[in-house]
């Protein structure tokens, strides 16, 4: 519906830009959530409908190009993405963040520029905060791939994460069939079909 297909648009604005500075609660397969039209999804668009507006409307911000720029780069890069004509099965993927994510760190290069030459007390400060920062982004990201190393890895955390998702039984199972496991093949089309029993797919392949 038009209302919830609003709501997705606007939570995936703000998913993809809290991701890029705070990669938590990451998953390999996304659903759609259960409260999509709530008091959360209000406070995420009024607080983008601020942000555009501090954009348009404030001079300090329009006089740095650069801040503008990556803001506006940012909002292009992700729009195709946001899931305003419908693609795919999941509502929003990590993947499209990657392009994106390039707006949102050149903003963030222009706040801490500033801090850094007006503010002097500030730069041992910051220089330990980006230490930090990029010693704990690589650590998350280490303990990320170990998801993404085989098809097993994947779809067994999506199960971990949505375990009624019958599709990702029906992943892993197809997996398995091709790596000459068909006894765990069967287990994983069995589960699937039991989840949602008017999925063709599943029946053939079982």
């Amino acid at each position: 519906g038009f209302l919830d297909r609003t709501a997705i648009v606007f939570r995936n604005i703000f998913f993809y830009f809290r991701a890029t500075l705070v990669p938590v609660g990451l998953s390999t397969d996304y659903v759609v959530p259960e409260d999509l039209i709530s008091l959360r999804t209000l406070a995420v668009a009024l607080a983008l409908v601020g942000g555009v507006l501090l954009l348009m409307f404030n001079r300090k911000i329009r006089s740095s190009r650069m801040f503008l720029f990556g803001a506006v780069f940012y909002l292009a890069a992700i729009a195709p993405m946001l899931q305003v004509f419908p693609f795919g099965r999941s509502p929003t993927a990590d993947r499209f963040s990657y392009l994106a994510s390039v707006g949102v760190l050149i903003c963030l290069a222009v706040l801490l520029r500033k801090l850094w030459r007006v503010y002097r007390w500030s730069r041992i400060p910051l220089i330990l905060l980006a230490s930090g920062t990029l010693t704990v982004f690589c650590a998350i990201t280490v303990e990320r791939l170990e998801t993404w190393r085989n098809s097993v890895s994947f779809w067994t955390g999506v199960l971990v994460e949505n375990p009624e998702l019958s599709y990702a039984y029906f992943n892993l199972g197809h997996h398995y069939l091709i790596a000459g496991d068909p006894s765990r093949a069967l287990e994983c089309y069995n589960r699937a079909i039991e989840i949602d029993s008017a999925v063709a797919g599943y029946y053939i392949n079982r």
